[in-house]
């Protein structure tokens, strides 16, 4: 099992995720707290990962008692399911899920793209804003590979008008993301 820790640097925030491999499925387990507009929030994700780095299913949970849990389950291929089997249309295409208050999703489509130096993939994902009572959408990002070296990599990462440069280690695990969030243990 590894455990991670990420500092947010644009509000008080911590978290830590521990990641375990079981078979060929990976398992995310997450929790962050955090200050946002003055409004403290404690949020826990479970993420189901495939060999592929396909999302299999995702639960985020507002622990503070004031919102709503989300848990959603894929197929792998970008068809959504809610908790009783009942498709998601609005999510269709979807292989990934970015959950915005952690840089830990940044890591599947970096995995699962593999991409070379100098390309550039454009993606929809699910994106999950429990900061924002739990609002579920389908988004367009790209990733492209600014650099790749042995121990840490580049990555571009844009949606809308937003774009970073996020550093990963060899693993494709989010060091610094400007402006938003550092890892605080090797």
């Amino acid at each position: 099992m590894t455990h991670l820790f990420w500092q947010a640097v644009h509000i008080t925030g911590l978290e830590h995720c521990s990641l375990d491999v079981y078979n060929s499925a990976i398992r995310a387990d997450g929790l962050v707290i955090g200050v946002e507009n003055d409004v403290p929030f404690r949020v826990r994700y479970r993420l189901s990962i495939d060999e592929r780095w396909h999302v299999t299913s995702v639960l985020v949970s507002d622990l503070t008692g004031a919102g709503a849990d989300v848990y959603l389950i894929s197929n792998g291929e970008g068809a959504w399911f809610d908790k009783v089997g009942k498709p998601v249309p609005a999510l269709d295409g979807c292989i990934d899920v970015d959950i915005a208050v952690t840089p830990f999703t940044n890591m599947l489509p970096i995995r699962r793209l593999n991409l070379a130096v100098g390309e550039m993939r454009e993606i929809a994902v699910t994106y999950i804003q429990p900061t924002e009572n739990m609002h579920i959408s389908r988004v367009m990002q790209q990733y492209s590979c600014v650099s790749d070296a042995e121990t840490q990599s580049v990555y571009r990462f844009t949606q809308a008008d937003f774009s970073a440069d996020i550093t990963v280690d060899q693993y494709g695990l989010v060091i610094t993301y400007p402006g938003l969030f550092q890892r605080v243990n090797p």
